[in-house]
């Protein structure tokens, strides 16, 4: 059996955005900046686009319109990829940009089930990472240092709370 494919965090919202609907490139260039993490890399795209249509992850039709226009939609692989990538667990490494993405595109394919428990295993990292920050102890005894971790402390707190109050939301 072929393993899945790790995709990029562009991968990741382009694969996204084109589960969500066909999107021509110049459509998803359009879209991309509503992640702010891509704004300013337009011409990322295309190699991520190739990238995914080499991959057997989307596929292209000349259906656009007027000009020779590609339309891109995901395949059965693609969405294989999508899910895949969308249920893993959450991690305590992964980026807070590749969270954002998971969090976008999570009701693609997850139930409202598997979306709620997403959330709730997320809330214990970060109850966790809060946890073990509140412990630590400092070799340097600066208070920009402590301040550095109290913000910390209480973003993951923060993050926390929101990831059970949004899971509640989801299941009703």
């Amino acid at each position: 059996m072929k393993s899945t494919p790790v995709l990029s965090d562009l991968e990741l919202a382009l694969l996204g955005l084109i589960r969500e609907q066909p999107r021509s490139g110049y459509a998803l260039r359009k879209a991309i900046v509503d992640f702010p993490q891509f704004s300013d890399s337009p011409g990322a795209i295309y190699p991520a686009l190739r990238r995914l249509r080499a991959g057997g992850l989307i596929e292209a039709s000349g259906d656009g319109g007027g000009r020779k226009t590609e339309v891109f939609r995901v395949t059965a692989a693609g969405r294989r990829a999508l899910r895949a990538t969308l249920e893993a667990p959450p991690s305590e490494r992964e980026s807070a940009d590749r969270q954002m993405l998971r969090f976008a595109f999570i009701d693609l394919e997850l139930d409202a089930g598997a979306v709620a428990d997403f959330l709730h295993g997320y809330a214990r990292i970060a109850e966790e990472r809060a946890a073990k920050l509140r412990g630590r102890s400092f070799v340097i005894d600066r208070s920009s240092a402590r301040l550095a971790v109290e913000h910390e402390v209480e973003v993951q707190v923060a993050r926390a709370r929101w990831a059970e109050r949004a899971a509640k939301r989801i299941k009703r």
